[in-house]
């Protein structure tokens, strides 16, 4: 009994290494079609900035799933976890903690450096675009990457602070 439980759970752990290293794979082909499309259609496009973010939510269930199942793997042991093209010198090695609860917006990166921003009125864009400003400001201040940046800025719009040009 004590054999059969202990190939169980080698198989178990087999099947999730598996599984974490597809989607690896998957994290790192959005990577390498966001770059394309960052290269042929410029960042700001809406195709490079929906890869940009599912790149970073594929990384965030890729970190989530590792942290749960209890494994230590050596699949990113050797990688930095987020590196952008060559234009952006960017690379982050963690992940940020983004939270939003009774007007305040605080951020902490990777590092363990905090910072709280006071959100105004859902009505005032001008407030709101400052704002924005400020929390890109500090996630890139923080080394993070242009995915991490973009993250901050959906954690505000996910909460109705929408910036209209």
């Amino acid at each position: 009994m004590n054999s059969l439980n202990y190939r169980t759970q080698y198989n178990s752990q087999k099947i999730q290494n598996n599984i974490l290293s597809q989607i690896e794979m998957i994290w790192k082909r959005v990577e390498e079609l966001e770059k394309l499309s960052i290269k042929g259609l410029g960042d700001e496009n809406p195709i490079s900035e929906t890869l940009g973010i599912a790149a970073v939510n594929i990384m965030n269930s890729f970190f989530d799933i590792r942290e749960q199942s209890g494994l230590s793997l050596n699949i990113s042991a050797h990688m930095p976890v987020r590196k952008f093209r060559e234009a952006n010198t960017a690379i982050a090695y963690g992940r940020f903690t983004l939270t939003i609860e009774n007007g305040i917006y605080e951020i902490t990166s990777p590092q363990g450096e905090s910072k709280t921003f006071r959100l105004p009125s859902i009505d005032d864009k001008r407030s709101i675009q400052a704002l924005t400003h400020e929390v890109e400001s500090f996630v890139r201040e923080q080394g993070g990457s242009i995915g991490q940046i973009k993250s901050a800025r959906k954690k505000l719009t996910e909460f109705g602070y929408h910036i209209t040009k």
